[in-house]
């Protein structure tokens, strides 16, 4: 069991590790002259990124550092797109890398530091989007409210669409909504049939991927005997025994505002435990409902993945073979042991055109429940934890 442990240590840690040694992502940098050279940028903080990118043009060149300025952008291949833009920040102007949202008879930007996020619209001139906060009174108690100048400003920019105007007073202050809003007035004031009116928009629509995956583990089962349980032939209040599941799965991406990379899972599928205690061979058959989330940490081929969730077990029958007397005792249908456990792992994925091959480390923890048929079938034991550790190997197709 130790031996297991440490390698499923292994795969939680390397992917972190890799990802601090080897953090970037193919891409390319816009020189001043607007040409495009191809290489790799280094994968920065978001809160960073717009004050400088570090870019090497092959895997092993040295790499060079870019100020806003020295360079009129840069894109990494998964869309993410940076131009240089001189801003005023709290009465501050200089030059920052701005990621640019959409392309188009108006174009959105957006930038975001330590004093919160920043959205910029330009069609003559390029203004801020501003969210400001105001002391309001309330009896006796004093909070800070949200204004909505930012949709007077919109209003002001996109007074040519009429149309739009009762849209943009109920608008969030959010990527997906302003860019929906500027889409919404590129169409309503682009009239020109054979001018595309949206140029460039960054891809913050939901992705769906179907895919399956296995588990392959070894369990390790503490319980407190109960009842018709505490004359079971052993001291013991430990199982072992191998665990599998297999499963397929819906993966969505762009959920609930997650950020590029971040998928939300929800499988359906089987699993079986095997569990060996004193003279007793125990058998589960369930049916699992995995729900968690997977995040990789660049876009390139080959990148790191860490992923938490829950699994839900409900268990279908139950198999328990006396060793000692040679007998069997088979429980079949659904039985009540409705079961939810937590489960975290690391690991790699490599990703080619739409298919996405992983395995990962991971390792679970819940409860169960056993039912002791020797005793009119009444007897009934909750372990107080399972944990198991193994492989996790799976294949996705974006669709």
């Amino acid at each position: 069991m130790k031996t297991i442990t440490t390698i499923i240590s292994l795969f939680f840690l390397l992917p972190l590790f890799v990802h601090a040694q080897i953090n970037y992502e193919p891409g390319f940098i816009i020189t001043s002259e607007g040409d495009e050279v191809e290489g790799f940028l280094k994968s920065t903080n978001p809160k960073k990124i717009g004050e400088k990118v570090t870019f090497k043009a092959g895997k092993s060149a040295t790499p060079t550092v870019y100020y806003p300025g020295d360079i009129k952008g840069f894109k990494y291949t998964d869309g993410r797109y940076y131009v240089t833009k001189e801003v005023t920040i709290d009465t501050t102007t200089k030059n920052h890398f701005l990621e640019f949202l959409l392309e188009g008879e108006a174009n959105l930007y957006f930038y975001i530091d330590k004093r919160g996020q920043h959205f910029f619209i330009e069609r003559n001139n390029l203004v801020e989007l501003e969210v400001k906060k105001e002391k309001v009174k309330v009896k006796n108690t004093t909070y800070l409210k949200k204004s909505d100048v930012f949709r007077e400003t919109l209003r002001k920019e996109f007074a040519d669409s009429e149309k739009i105007q009762k849209n943009i007073l109920t608008v969030p202050f959010d990527h997906d909504s302003l860019i929906d809003i500027t889409v919404k007035y590129h169409n309503d004031v682009c009239l020109d049939e054979n001018k595309e009116c949206t140029i460039y928009r960054k891809d913050t629509r939901n992705q769906f991927f179907i895919g399956f995956e296995t588990d392959q583990y070894a369990s390790r089962l503490n319980f407190i005997p109960m009842g018709a349980f505490t004359n079971w032939g052993g001291d013991e209040t430990v199982m072992t025994g191998p665990m599998k599941a297999y499963y397929g799965k819906l993966a969505i991406s762009h959920l609930f505002g997650f950020k590029q990379g971040t998928l939300l899972h929800v499988g359906l599928g089987y699993s079986s435990t095997a569990l060996s205690y004193a003279r007793y061979d125990i058998t589960h058959e369930n049916i699992i409902v995995p729900i968690y989330i997977t995040h990789r940490f660049w876009s390139n081929d080959f990148s790191p993945f860490v992923r938490a969730g829950i699994k839900n077990y409900i268990m279908l029958d139950q198999s328990i073979y006396d060793k000692l007397s040679d007998e069997e005792s088979i429980l079949t249908g659904m039985m009540e042991a409705y079961q939810i456990g937590g489960q975290l792992g690391a690991g790699f994925q490599y990703e080619k055109d739409r298919v996405t091959i992983s395995i990962s480390g991971t390792s679970e923890f819940r409860s169960m429940i056993i039912q002791n048929p020797w005793r009119n079938g009444n007897g009934k034991l909750l372990s107080d934890l399972v944990l198991a550790y193994g492989l996790n190997v799976g294949l996705q197709v974006r669709l």
